[in-house]
């Protein structure tokens, strides 16, 4: 069976994953009005504000999720999501 690394590379390798710069400025102030707008009336903890910001900020239209809370968040920001409850 193949270890952690290997898998990783091999993915990074035929495109399954890739490396995205990450502009941490941008994805806190996202988070901020995520979390302005949703969070009193949803109670969204802050990883999911902070999953969705990130792919808000890296211009995802679709969005992965085994978390209803966050399928909301998602949805409500305009992505596709793609969930198993």
């Amino acid at each position: 069976m193949a270890n952690v690394e290997e898998i990783y590379h091999r993915a990074t390798v035929h495109g399954v994953l890739c490396l995205a710069p990450i502009d941490w400025a941008d994805v806190h102030q996202i988070a901020e009005r995520l979390s302005h707008q949703h969070t009193e009336a949803k109670g969204h903890r802050f990883a999911d504000i902070l999953h969705v910001a990130t792919a808000l900020h890296l211009g995802s239209l679709h969005f992965l999720t085994f978390d209803a809370k966050q399928k909301l968040l998602a949805e409500a920001e305009g992505m596709i999501v793609n969930a198993t409850d």
